[in-house]
């Protein structure tokens, strides 16, 4: 788990990572959503993986190294990238990228959290499993809506603007019940 100066990066596999991270600043850890790989992000892991791995490994890669390509001086993180024993390569990644970052000068402002997939949530208070479970489910509900409304609106841009404002609704609400105030009036779930 991320110590108190370092900040948590949550890497970006779709809208659910926003409320993954609110989670984890619910919960006091400094945590940031990357953002939605581009094609910058995807040249930049290309450059450091074989091109056997699937595409999630270099968009992940990339978007990091985007991500710390902008960090401050002194400024230390650690990365959420779960494993597994599974015969899914994913389960590796975490030692890829440990390579990678080691290579290029970051091992003194940079860790890999790797939970495995038997016991992702030992390190973090009892329910979080639950609430990130919850959250991840309504992120993907609105999500869903936000696709079955996006073809048949009336006003151009309107879908957008309504999932914006109820996708940033649900971060802060999911952020509001890690702390434990649900003060920001009732709960989705």
């Amino acid at each position: 788990s991320a110590g108190a100066t370092e900040r948590l990066l949550v890497p970006y596999i779709g809208p659910a990572s926003e409320v993954v991270a609110a989670v984890f600043r619910g919960l006091g850890l400094d945590a940031e959503c990357l953002p939605a790989p581009d094609a910058d992000a995807l040249r930049r892991g290309r450059r450091y993986t074989s091109g056997k791995e699937c595409l999630p490994m270099p968009l992940s890669l990339g978007s990091l190294l985007q991500r710390l390509e902008r960090a401050k001086e002194g400024e230390r993180f650690v990365y959420l990238m779960t494993s597994s024993d599974g015969p899914c390569r994913f389960g590796v990644y975490n030692l890829l990228q440990n390579i990678v970052l080691d290579r290029l000068g970051w091992r003194d402002r940079f860790r890999i959290w790797s939970p495995k997939d038997t016991g992702y949530f030992e390190d973090v208070p009892a329910g979080t499993e639950m609430l990130v479970f919850a959250a991840i489910v309504a992120g993907d509900l609105l999500l869903q809506a936000r696709y079955d409304v996006r073809p048949v609106e009336r006003r151009r841009g309107a879908t957008e603007t309504l999932y914006a404002n109820y996708q940033r609704e649900l971060t802060q609400r999911v952020e509001a019940a890690a702390r434990g105030d649900l003060s920001l009036g009732p709960a989705l779930w």
